[in-house]
């Protein structure tokens, strides 16, 4: 992609990536205020001091502040009267909201993991230079949505208006004042496909790897499905991991929004 050229010389995926050390943590549940629940994590607990209290420790996640191959990002996002668990960060900020940890997809999304997280990408122009960048992908169903790597000038770009189905991949990509299409196919473990800018200004080819990760993370086996309900009065939400979970006026969501860790 021509228009997000980089300065200095491009370094392979080879050379820059660096192996993640994954880490399982405690998810702490604050006490509620009225129906307004938090998450926080036990750094956040140790050096922000939040109130109200503890409540309990609500089941374990990985934290991880480099998106890894296979797993789900959770964003927590503040609204008037509830906090809300997403698979998605809120439209237009991909690029300032970090997941507050990392989940296994749902069983009844089996394919989500061959293309959620972190990918190492050559993209060749119609001249042939290449470029090397990464992407962090979201899928959330059919819906896809990510980032650039947020440690380099790519970072200014983002993904929006992307589907994933039987495969294939489709989305759009904005940065600054210039727009592009994507596609491609996931086949065996990499991704690879064409572009091109929407003013038809290039076009091209590109490619993505998973990059080496270390993944020290217990089996799926030890993972419980955490569920959202909401209620119809206020649109309030509240997270569990108990499906029984039941009180008057709360509807729970057909599908979770992925697996956690047992506590």
């Amino acid at each position: 992609m021509s228009s997000l050229a980089m300065p200095g010389v491009a370094q392979s995926p080879a050379e820059t990536n660096a192996v993640a050390t994954l880490k399982l943590e405690p998810i702490h549940r604050l006490k509620a205020v009225g129906e307004k629940v938090r998450f926080v994590t036990q750094k956040e607990i140790e050096f922000e001091k939040p109130k109200p209290a503890v409540d309990r420790v609500a089941f374990r996640a990985v934290i991880s502040s480099r998106w890894p191959p296979g797993l789900m990002p959770i964003f927590q996002v503040e609204k008037t009267n509830r906090y809300e668990l997403r698979r998605r960060p809120p439209r237009g900020q991909e690029n300032f909201t970090e997941p507050l940890f990392f989940i296994l997809p749902p069983v009844e999304e089996p394919d989500a993991a061959n293309i959620a997280g972190r990918w190492d990408v050559i993209a060749a122009d119609s001249g042939g230079s290449k470029k090397y960048f990464g992407w962090d992908l979201a899928p959330d169903g059919v819906e896809l949505s990510g980032r650039f790597d947020q440690d380099t000038d790519y970072r200014f770009g983002f993904i929006a208006g992307g589907t994933w189905r039987a495969n294939a991949i489709e989305f759009r990509v904005e940065y600054i004042e210039d727009r592009y299409h994507v596609s491609g196919r996931f086949h065996e473990g990499r991704m690879k496909g064409t572009w091109r800018r929407t003013d038809d200004f290039d076009q091209g080819l590109w490619e993505a790897t998973r990059g080496v990760e270390a993944r020290v993370i217990p089996p799926a086996g030890e993972t419980i499905p955490l569920h959202e309900w909401r209620r119809g009065a206020d649109n309030a939400r509240h997270y569990d991991t108990d499906p029984d979970w039941k009180r008057a006026g709360w509807e729970r969501e057909p599908r979770p929004l992925g697996r956690v860790w047992r506590e």
